[in-house]
């Protein structure tokens, strides 16, 4: 397997089929049991999401100058 494991596509999938929803860390383990990803996936291919915050930490999003207002002629 070369791409990661969507593990919340999963988690989706089972709870739409199940009515039951599991956590990621546990999700991981049942699948690691069924034989379905090997301890190897399970490590390095099956990230658990934990926002975008690791991403963009050190991005600055800031701005200069203010934006100009836009009015409602503009767009008529």
């Amino acid at each position: 397997m070369s791409n990661p494991v969507n593990l919340i596509y999963v988690r989706a999938a089972v709870e739409a089929a199940t009515g039951i929803e599991v956590p990621l860390e546990k999700l991981k383990q049942y699948l690691l049991q069924e034989g379905l990803i090997t301890p190897y996936e399970a490590k390095h291919k099956c990230p658990i999401f934990t926002g975008y915050g690791p991403y963009y930490s050190n991005e600055d999003f800031s701005v200069d100058e203010t934006p100009l207002l836009l009015q409602d002629d503009v767009f008529q």
